[in-house]
């Protein structure tokens, strides 16, 4: 997960999911997990919680699984 951070940094404008029809950039999944994060973070998300994730794949659930493992739920 590391990684994906990093690369945000150095290479926030390339594609990091590309999906049909949809490309989110490093900088963009970053963004959106952050968001993701500080929505769990600030509704009472504690460590050790469990988070259930219903989702079909997609550049949505990335964006989301990246948000909650930033929320360090895990």
């Amino acid at each position: 997960i590391l990684f994906i951070f990093r690369q945000a940094l150095r290479c926030q404008d390339r594609p990091c999911v590309i999906e049909k029809g949809v490309t989110l950039s490093y900088k963009q999944v970053d963004e959106g997990s952050n968001r993701v994060a500080h929505y769990l973070l600030s509704h009472g998300i504690q460590k050790e919680d469990v988070i259930a994730l219903y989702a079909h794949r997609s550049a949505a659930m990335v964006v989301a699984v990246m948000g909650i493992l930033k929320a360090g739920t895990i």
